[in-house]
């Protein structure tokens, strides 16, 4: 699970609207929306993971792989392979890993943040409250049905979770 695979610029271009600056907060694709959102200053209520990036820092983004999930801070990369229960922290320098390192307290925090987002999003797809939520959204205080998206596939690649799956 190589972090070159994983880091992806995001550009927001308008010139005559958005100052130009770099921004090294940490962020993956659920937050285009509410960071765009809020690039153009539209009242909305946020239901899902993602936040805007300009306003809102997380600690950690998360991501997966086939076999792998990933999470990341600014200076270091856990890596969790839960078919063979393997797990390594990484120290990172210019977005590429270095060294295996030993903190058990930061490797905990790490993991938990992962297991408690996938957690979540389980408990929301298991008890179909991610249809009730699309359903639901507010945006500048009317009523709005988001667009249809992929449920089944989420980003959960190391184990695909289906409505089936989950009634067995």
């Amino acid at each position: 699970m190589p972090l070159s695979y994983n880091h992806i610029p995001c550009l927001f271009y308008s010139p005559d609207y958005i100052k130009p600056e770099a921004n090294n907060a940490l962020g993956g694709q659920i937050d285009i929306g509410p960071t765009l959102l809020g690039l153009l200053n539209i009242d909305y209520t946020n239901n899902g993971f993602g936040v805007d990036l300009l306003h809102d820092k997380r600690p950690y983004i998360f991501f997966t792989s086939d076999d792998a999930i990933g999470c990341i801070d600014h200076d270091h990369f856990y890596i969790n392979r839960p078919a063979d229960k393997q797990e390594w922290l990484l120290h990172v320098k210019n977005s590429v890993e270095q060294e295996k390192i030993i903190n058990p307290a930061l490797q905990d925090s790490m993991k938990n943040y992962v297991f408690s987002m996938l957690q979540t999003a389980q408990y929301l797809m298991r008890n179909e409250m991610l249809e009730r939520i699309r359903k639901n959204v507010r945006c500048n205080g009317q009523q709005r049905k988001m667009p249809d998206f992929h449920r089944q596939n989420h980003g959960l690649k190391f184990r695909k979770i289906t409505k089936q799956s989950i009634q067995k």
